[in-house]
């Protein structure tokens, strides 16, 4: 706890969030930083609480866990704003506003390519994230910020899903087909955020690489949504490559939107009005600040401070997005374990009601 006396520490989540405690602390809000496992009950304790709350993404891990949410905080006094701060990010921010202008007609389809290089690959393999239960799995874990990018930009509710994914290159091998860059002689420890145990530090050529480790993550998973009207979107995320980044296109009825989140440069493709002649245009989307995730760490965390002073609204995501983006990751994971489509639609009932 931050404030005039200074820094007040806890020994654990469970103890700051006791409603006796929460009363005489006097909180103006809270940021929720826990594991993912930890969310719905920390959430629903802030909420409880009356707090202004900035939940990290995922809000939950289960779809059971979004219809619990929802029904266990819709009567609280709290309010609750999520961490997806890729809608904060001028980058995706700037896309929003093109389609919204209806320059590249009516969206068709969204395609959306995430890498993770060396170093975030490494956080998946060891801690809680590499357990399915605890993290919830890659898509609920990592990727949910690219559905809510989906969910926004488009709009409109998803219908289904369908996701593949394989744990093939991550797979126990001779040493001599290990890349070398996983299973180095032990350098610097880079620990796994909300768990500095020593048995779950991620070091290179520690105990184990993820070549040996009991990661249940998929190395590469691609997930299919179609959308309330026809527009599709496919994911494909990949581990183990050479930088991470973001890339985007977008595809219109009037022309497209190429991006690519780490040089910030977006090609806007569009037809003359009345002539089968296309034009191009290039736009640099500059951080407007010096802080991580492009820039949009800076804006989400003015829009918290903002909403706790009950100053200007300019939170982007609250707890319906949160849940939204949740069943679509949830049913993605789903899918993959099946191999069948999954009924969004139904899901989004069942969690708020027929009313949806």
């Amino acid at each position: 706890m931050f404030g005039d006396g200074g820094a007040r520490e806890f020994g654990s989540s469970d103890e700051l969030l006791d409603q006796g405690a929460l009363a005489a602390l006097q909180l103006d809000g809270l940021v929720i930083g826990t594991p993912n496992d930890s969310h719905f009950r920390d959430i629903c304790a802030a909420a409880r609480a009356g707090l202004t709350v900035m939940a990290e993404k995922p809000v939950v891990t289960t779809v059971a866990q979004c219809q619990q949410l929802w029904s266990a905080t819709n009567a609280t006094p709290g309010r609750v704003l999520v961490g997806f701060v890729l809608r904060y990010v001028p980058f995706y921010s700037r896309i929003q506003r093109i389609i919204e202008g209806g320059e590249i007609g009516e969206v068709l389809a969204i395609d959306c390519q995430e890498s993770l290089s060396t170093g975030l690959t490494g956080v998946f393999q060891k801690g809680w994230r590499s357990s399915l239960a605890r993290s919830g799995g890659l898509i609920v874990e990592k990727c949910c910020h690219d559905i809510d990018v989906f969910n926004w930009l488009v709009g409109k509710p998803a219908n289904r899903v369908f996701s593949m994914s394989n744990r093939q290159h991550f797979r126990p091998r001779p040493v001599e087909e290990q890349l070398g860059r996983f299973v180095r002689s032990r350098s610097t420890a880079a620990y796994d955020f909300g768990d500095t145990s020593e048995e779950n530090v991620f070091a290179p050529g520690s105990v184990s690489n993820p070549y040996e480790c009991d990661s249940q993550i998929p190395d590469r998973q691609v997930v299919t949504v179609e959308y309330t009207g026809g527009v599709l979107c496919t994911l494909t995320v990949l581990m183990a490559q050479p930088e991470t980044n973001r890339k985007i296109k977008i595809f219109g009825t009037n022309g497209t939107i190429e991006g690519d989140l780490k040089e910030g440069r977006l090609s806007v493709v569009t037809a003359e009005p009345g002539r089968n002649v296309w034009t191009m245009r290039e736009e640099i989307m500059e951080a407007p600040n010096a802080s991580d995730h492009h820039g949009g760490d800076a804006i989400i965390s003015e829009a918290f401070w903002r909403g706790v002073a009950g100053e200007e609204e300019l939170s982007r995501a609250g707890l319906r997005e949160g849940i939204e983006a949740v069943l679509v990751a949830a049913a993605a994971e789903e899918s993959a374990l099946t191999g069948l489509p999954v009924d969004v639609a139904t899901l989004r009932r069942l969690t708020f009601g027929s009313s949806v």
